[in-house]
């Protein structure tokens, strides 16, 4: 049994946000239950997210084999944001989908489908999909807030364009039970087909932190945090609700909060902080009173959790709220919102507050900065709480579902059969290439890319020979001489134990077949 996993979610931009690390930690666990029994993993990463391969990589080295880790040639500038980027955004879904049709998986699993909207990341279902497709969700936000998150009409084209590739996929894995309703209610698909799989929080404890605290701390020096502070974290989005958060906080008796100040840490647009500054000025609140730290290591985020007097989640829709999690399992109190998913997550109405109620908020922000019997019942209740939550439960059940899938779903594909999606992959590209204009230079980067996506077995290994400066200007001298008169030999009279094969790289360009270049020699 093979099942190759589509790692975009760990290489696009999701990979500063929940989904990231959600995407990490699951698969690390669910390649360590498959590896039990006997299941071969593969993982896919996209050639498009250079910077990303190599790190990934390393982090994965100790739970898979550098040889199945496997880099399709994704293409530049295939986003959404850009009408223009259509023709080569088909092209490389069919890229894609040729790469996963040469690996012949029993399933694909996918990490992060719901990308693309300005990133070059390439998912997509095909409505007779050659093989069983499971796709990992976090949430159906943008149906519940469409004016908020679907104003524009390109953003609505490629969202309803996903729900579609959805609705393909063979079985549907959400990260809670509240996300699992929402798909019950927005997708057109069998209930049995949506599976809660849940989530989980690494394991980390305030001595990891003391450990790694000596650089960490230099962010807390660097932005004047003490110990003692209430802190949230997370993205800017209207439904984390900061500018309430800010307001509520701002309500706190000047006396209760001294010394207490309000952090937000993450990763946020320069724009909404600027906003959220101004919120806070008007609240008559200083730039010691509400701190934005920006973006975050783990490191960091750990010294900060590890610190804090306390957290706080005001967010009104979340497809999980791994945050909260994350601050639970350090032993930080923690309160939050009593709306989507966040009530399974916390498991205590004592720790709620109306996420719309600012008196209510700050009412329970207060009892959080000066009660101690309410901090250590909240404390208490959530050592509980948190072991409901483990990586090595929800990739099991992930694992289950998946495995009945397989099984019910029976594959014997044969050489021919392979041969014959081979040749219907060249056809479909063909007819993109009609539909679309694409430039000299596209083409031979498609035609490039779909090659090396159906990799042949090969008898004998290859022997590269660099004739950049050949290929580029032939000035007739006495060392391209003598290197065309080498290359010519090694290819007329090669040596029996290698195939001879001339490459050139330029300075913006990697290494490419020299074939025009052989064709007229």
């Amino acid at each position: 049994m093979r099942i190759v996993i589509d790692m975009q979610g760990a290489q696009n931009e999701s990979r500063f946000r929940g989904i990231g690390r959600y995407t990490n930690d699951f698969i690390k666990h669910f390649i360590a239950q498959a590896h039990a029994r006997k299941i071969d993993i593969i993982l896919m990463l996209n050639g498009a997210f250079l910077d990303s391969i190599e790190p990934l990589r390393a982090e994965f080295s100790a739970y898979i084999s550098q040889r199945s880790i496997l880099v399709w040639d994704g293409l530049a500038h295939v986003n959404y944001h850009n009408p223009a980027n259509l023709g080569r955004r088909k092209a490389a879904e069919l890229i894609r989908t040729t790469f996963l049709s040469s690996l012949n998986p029993d399933l694909v699993l996918i990490s992060d489908l719901f990308s693309g909207a300005g990133d070059d990341s390439v998912t997509s279902i095909a409505p007779n999909n050659p093989h069983p497709t499971a796709v990992i969700f976090s949430d159906f936000i943008p149906l519940a807030y469409e004016k908020e998150y679907l104003s524009h009409a390109w953003v609505k084209n490629m969202y309803e364009e996903k729900l579609k590739h959805l609705q393909n996929a063979n079985l549907l894995l959400a990260i809670s039970s509240f996300t699992r309703n929402e798909g019950i209610k927005y997708l057109n698909v069998p209930a049995n087909q949506i599976i809660n799989i849940s989530s989980a929080s690494s394991p980390a404890t305030p001595e990891a932190a003391e450990n790694t605290a000596t650089p960490a701390q230099n962010l807390r020096h660097t932005l004047g945090i003490t110990t003692g502070f209430l802190l949230y974290c997370g993205g800017s989005d209207s439904r984390k609700n900061l500018k309430r958060l800010i307001t509520a906080y701002a309500a706190i008796a000047p006396s209760t909060r001294h010394n207490c100040p309000l952090v937000l840490a993450g990763k946020m647009p320069e724009q909404s902080i600027l906003e959220l500054q101004e919120h806070r000025k008007e609240n008559g609140l200083t730039h010691q009173d509400v701190i934005f730290t920006g973006y975050v290591t783990d490191n960091e985020l750990l010294d900060l959790y590890t610190h804090a007097r306390g957290f706080v989640f005001p967010s009104y829709c979340e497809g999980f709220g791994l945050p909260a999690l994350e601050a639970m399992m350090l032993d930080i109190p923690v309160i939050a919102a009593n709306a989507s998913s966040l009530p399974e997550v916390i498991g205590n109405p004592a720790a709620l507050f109306d996420p719309f109620s600012t008196e209510d908020m700050s009412q329970c922000m207060s009892r959080l900065i000066q009660d101690e019997h309410f901090r250590t019942d909240v404390g208490d209740h959530a050592r509980h709480q948190r072991a409901l939550f483990s990586w090595q439960r929800t990739a099991e059940t992930a694992l289950n579902a998946i495995e009945q899938l397989i099984q019910t779903t029976p594959r014997t594909p044969t050489s021919e059969s392979m041969k014959t999606l081979e040749t219907q992959s060249l056809e479909q590209m063909k007819r993109e290439v009609k539909n679309h204009t694409f430039n000299e230079h596209e083409l031979i980067q498609i035609a490039a890319a779909l090659n090396t996506a159906w990799p042949r077995e090969q008898t004998k290994p290859f022997l590269y020979v660099d004739i950049s400066e050949l290929h580029q200007h032939d000035s007739k001298s006495g060392v391209q001489r003598v290197v065309r008169s080498i290359l010519k030999n090694l290819l007329t009279t090669p040596p029996a134990t290698y195939n001879v094969v001339p490459v050139y790289a330029t300075p913006t360009e990697p290494y490419r077949i020299a074939n025009r270049w052989l064709a007229r020699l």
